[in-house]
């Protein structure tokens, strides 16, 4: 698990977080990830989870936060979830 130290995002902003897998295994695997602890109408991910990930490869994806400009003030833990799996 990673920590991330906390980062602010006014009302009506956008920030992006990189995001890296590597697939530490010794064949193939889909890679998926997943956001949670805001709503879907707060992010866009860019993520290509078709292509296959091989061993010891490194890739990366984008996750783009908007917060809506009449969100309420407050905190707010972004979740960012990744599982591989065998690509047979």
């Amino acid at each position: 698990p990673m920590d991330p130290p906390p980062q602010s995002i006014r009302a009506g902003a956008r920030a992006i977080f990189p995001i890296t897998l590597e697939n530490p295994g010794e064949g193939a695997q889909t890679q998926s990830i997943s956001i949670g602890g805001i709503g879907r109408d707060w992010y866009r991910l860019e993520f290509d989870s078709q292509r296959l990930a091989f061993p010891r490869e490194q890739r990366s994806a984008n996750l783009h936060v908007t917060v809506p400009a009449n969100a309420t003030p407050g905190r707010f833990q972004v979740e960012v979830m990744a599982s591989g799996g065998s690509a047979q």
